[in-house]
């Protein structure tokens, strides 16, 4: 498949992301969201989250915040 194909057929789901601001490179920080998700669920404290996902992922705090921040952004409806 090429860049070209992949584009058309997601063009109205990567409009509405651009529109709200979020950057198509997040993707690469799933992973780590879905750590901080679970360690909260489980009653984790934040700064033990963060913590611990700065030894995994090998990133500083103020990036883990950073990405929390960003992922925990809501999307206004208009977009």
């Amino acid at each position: 498949m090429k860049v070209h194909e992949i584009l058309r057929q997601h063009a109205d789901l990567l409009r509405t992301l651009a529109r709200a601001g979020v950057a198509i490179e997040d993707v690469r920080y799933i992973p780590l969201w879905r750590d901080y998700d679970r360690l909260r669920h489980d009653g984790f404290k934040i700064a033990y989250i963060v913590a611990y996902l700065c030894d995994t992922y090998e990133i500083s705090e103020r990036t883990v915040y950073r990405i929390v921040g960003r992922f925990n952004r809501n999307i206004p409806s208009n977009c």
